[in-house]
């Protein structure tokens, strides 16, 4: 059962600090027979840790490096170095000099308590038990480290050590919450769920009061489809606690499961209406919703209603209509999704996430002007991103402008990395150029996308069917299309491309095979396999057969293939 209460997090502050010890290691006092490369390393300290404070990285930087030319044995700069680097996300610089500042004094705690960090952040487990243990042997009665090795151990698996440490906390400080409640995550963990519920028992009756634990207790009872208890401690925390959206959201959760669909709809209404919650916070609902299937199977019965009135309560916040498409691209609804995402990108042309969803949904609906129109608009400001030339050249592909297409997926071409985008690139310049009658150039690009995807089967596919329209390498083009039906055996348009070279090779007996395959699996709703099979079976003089599948295919054709369609009737009726 996916829990909506998130943990308790607990945050070890490392030891308990002393302000004067502090000041004195960075902001020393200078006395007057102090000598002039002191007092130009304590000027040029005082001076960095300034720009520090202030953000000034780069000139921070400079001068520590200069404290570190006048006096190489001092640790300070170093740790104050690893912070800047920390700060910046440069991880291994932070750890390089994290280092060197513990190396030249193994018992000063900040850089201590600055290396376990840092290794804890480069999810270096074991390397951050060291540096606290070390921690801990400088001030043995400090439970926080007690607490935070306790913690590290939890994280590498280590249940029973972690326990250990836990056992040791409480003999210094005595039974408390937050042990109780570190506890039973370690419990939760090892699927002891007698001791875990023990555990959090022990927390409530430390702390009756505690919201976050009852709404654990309820949850516990909750996944143990223990109704009654859960809804005992649901009742302690709601409505008290309504303006808390976590505990909205695992009520109404609850109310789902039970089926009662009217109360849940209810208490998300109010918490989408209630001025108190963030918008943020009422986001979150939308996004775990999108990313996780169980969650929104449960939510889908009073989605629609609850994703309304949040938008009506922020009609014009960029966050609030982005999160609302995001729902309706879940549900699949692209025509409510296109109409928020044009505001969205209205409201800002630099919102390269909306204009990229805009022209998903706009070309799942097979809007090719409509893409156009905006894909043009946004290789305006995004001239460097390779989606929308895509986007672009695609849309004039299927508007017939061919040579348009080639010139806009060419340039668009020089700014893709990514193998899978760059198979779509060549896809799409192999379909522009066969329209084009450039066969041998169309014949490359599809070779280029293979080479980077071998066991593409569309790829494999298209390039097959366009061999055999034009008669070539229809041996290579059947090996290729055999590859598609043997990992797609159900497939009419495969079936149907195999169907087509065989009739080109002249071998009419399997040809007839394969588009009775295609047939039967759902082509007969395509016009381009009925046209094939009436071919197929005229050439094969089943007259009947061939009738049937062009008068069937007539239905669904316009213009010249229609009357095309027609004129086989005619010829056949006169046999």
């Amino acid at each position: 059962m996916k829990k909506t209460f998130l943990y308790i997090v607990f945050l070890i502050v490392f030891g308990s600090g002393n302000c004067d010890t502090y000041a004195q290691e960075f902001f020393p006092v200078l006395k007057p027979d102090a000598s002039s490369s002191n007092q130009d390393y304590y000027f040029a300290f005082t001076e960095a840790t300034r720009y520090f404070m202030t953000g000034n990285y780069v000139q921070a930087v400079t001068l520590y490096n200069e404290c570190l030319r006048i006096k190489s044995t001092s640790g300070a700069p170093h740790y104050q170095l690893s912070r800047i680097f920390l700060n910046a996300g440069n991880n291994l610089l932070a750890l390089e000099h994290a280092k060197r500042a513990v190396a030249l004094d193994k018992t000063n705690k900040w850089y201590l308590q600055g290396l376990a960090n840092i290794f804890q952040l480069a999810d270096k487990k074991d390397s951050a038990v060291v540096i606290v243990k070390q921690l801990l042997s400088i001030d043995k009665d400090n439970p926080a480290y007690l607490m935070n090795i306790a913690g590290l151990y939890q994280e590498l698996g280590r249940m029973d050590s972690s326990l250990k440490y836990l056992d040791l906390v409480e003999k210094r400080i005595g039974k408390s919450k937050e042990v109780s409640l570190k506890r039973y995550q370690i419990y939760e963990e090892m699927n002891l769920k007698g001791k875990a519920l023990g555990s959090l028992n022990l927390s409530y009756s430390l702390d009756t009061t505690d919201y976050i634990v009852s709404g654990m207790l309820a949850e516990f009872y909750r996944s143990a489809s223990q109704t009654d208890s859960a809804i005992k401690y649901y009742r302690k925390i709601y409505p008290e606690y309504k303006s808390e959206p976590m505990v909205s959201y695992s009520y109404a959760e609850f109310l789902l499961e039970l089926g009662d669909t009217v109360n849940a709809r209810d208490v998300l209404l109010e918490t989408m209406r209630d001025d108190e919650i963030s918008i943020l916070r009422k986001s979150e609902y939308f996004l775990n919703l999108v990313q996780d299937n169980v969650q929104y199977e449960l939510n889908r019965p009073v989605l629609d209603t609850i994703a309304i009135t949040y938008l009506k309560e922020y009609p014009n916040d960029i966050r609030a209509l982005s999160v609302y498409s995001d729902i309706q691209i879940r549900q699949r609804n692209y025509k409510k999704a296109t109409a928020v995402l044009i505001r969205v990108y209205e409201l800002d042309k630099r919102n390269y996430l909306a204009l990229e969803q805009l022209l998903y949904t706009l070309n799942i609906q097979g809007k090719s002007d409509s893409v156009l129109l905006f894909s043009e608009d946004g290789l305006k400001g995004f001239t460097d991103r390779p989606l929308v030339y895509l986007f672009n050249g695609s849309a004039k592909n299927d508007l017939k402008r061919y040579n348009e297409a080639l010139d806009v997926l060419n340039r668009g071409l020089r700014f893709v990395t990514d193998s899978a985008l760059k198979v779509q690139f060549y896809s799409l310049l192999a379909d522009s150029y066969r329209n084009i009658g450039e066969f041998a150039k169309s014949d490359e690009a599809f070779e280029k996308a293979l080479r980077i995807d071998p066991v593409n089967i569309v790829i494999k596919n298209n390039y097959a069917y366009y061999l055999s329209v034009r008669g070539e390498r229809l041996k290579f083009a059947l090996k290729m299309s055999r590859q598609t039906i043997k990992e797609e055996p159900r497939n009419a348009t495969y079936l149907d491309t195999y169907a087509w070279i065989l009739f080109k090779m002249n071998r009419i007996s399997g040809a007839k095979k394969y588009i009775d395959l295609a047939l039967s699996h759902s082509g007969d709703q395509n016009s381009e396999i009925l046209l094939h099979a009436g071919e197929i079976f005229l050439k094969a003089r089943i007259y009947d057969k061939a009738l049937f599948y062009y008068k069937k295919a007539i239905l669904l054709l316009q213009g010249n293939e229609k009357k095309e369609a027609e004129n086989k009737i005619r010829a056949i009726m006169m046999k």
